[in-house]
Formats: C-alpha cells, sequence, structure tokens
C-alpha cells in the first residue's frame, strides 16, 4: 500500500518567511518616519503601513509551536493565553495599523478613527490579560512575542 504524500498548507509555507517580512516593512515604517518628520514622503509610511497590516493578519493565522511534554495538560488558560489571546491580537494591531494607514492616506472621511479606537482598545485589554496570564504562571506564555510598536502609534492617533 502506498501512502500519498500530505500537502503543507499554504499558511505554514507563508508563516515560515513572516518574521522577514516583518522586519522588512518596520525598516520602511522607520524610514517612512523619518521622511514624513523631514516633510519629504508619506508614501512610504503609509505603503510600510499597509504592508504591516497584510504581515499582522497572516500572523494571526499563524500556527503556533508550542513544546509539549509528555503527559502535559493543557487547561483553559492555556488556551486562553497561548491561542486566542495571540491570535486576536495579531488581527487588532492589523486593524491598528490599517487604521494608521487610512490615517496618512486622508480619505476624507474619519472611518480610520473607528479602526483605531478597536484596534487600541482591543490591543489593550489582550495586553492586560497576557500580563496576567505573565503574572498567574501560564506554562510557555513566554513564546507569545509581539510587536509592541503598534501599540505606542495607536495610542499616539487616539
Amino acid at each position: 500500500m502506498t501512502s500519498t504524500p500530505t500537502q503543507t498548507p499554504l499558511i505554514v509555507k507563508i508563516a515560515k518567511h513572516l518574521p522577514q517580512v516583518e522586519k522588512v516593512f518596520l525598516a520602511a515604517f522607520i524610514l517612512g518616519m523619518i521622511l514624513r518628520i523631514l516633510h519629504l514622503d508619506s508614501t512610504v509610511l503609509s505603503v510600510s503601513l499597509l504592508g504591516l497590516g497584510v504581515t499582522y493578519f497572516l500572523f494571526g493565522f499563524r500556527p503556533i509551536d508550542i513544546p509539549e511534554q509528555e503527559n502535559e495538560k493543557f487547561g483553559f488558560a492555556e488556551l486562553l493565553g497561548l491561542m486566542i489571546v495571540p491570535k486576536v491580537l495579531w488581527l487588532s494591531s492589523a486593524i491598528s495599523a490599517l487604521g494608521i494607514a487610512f490615517y496618512n492616506f486622508d480619505f476624507g472621511n474619519e472611518g480610520y478613527k473607528q479602526m483605531l479606537l478597536i484596534g487600541g482598545l482591543i490591543i489593550g485589554i489582550g495586553t492586560l490579560l497576557l500580563v496576567i496570564f505573565m503574572i498567574s504562571g501560564v506554562r510557555h506564555i513566554r513564546l507569545v512575542i509581539l510587536s509592541p510598536l503598534l501599540v505606542f502609534f495607536t495610542c499616539k492617533f487616539v
């Protein structure tokens, strides 16, 4: 009997390259901020924020590798702290990045404010939950690493 090789899901293939893509867009973001401060150009900033939004959105669907030990059981706190909250934080970071990009594009409406309000509130609540999980001693919580850069800029624009 021959076994058919299983295909790797697309998100797993993409997830390998997401940290490098994020670094490229963060470098472009820093360059865009410098150009905006010097009043030269804001296109680089807006495009980098759009790229960060897409990257953070894809981070939300990335599988999380948690090292399992034999006979280790995970409860609701581990499920919430290691799986649900980080994914929600990645998605809210994407919403915030796109909100800031829409603010920079200046479309003439104020829809970016709702995006920043929703993204900022969820980032704040999620960060508070992660701190509570760290204090309460949830196992493997240190594996959850999020980009704190958008938290600062979300608070600045809200």
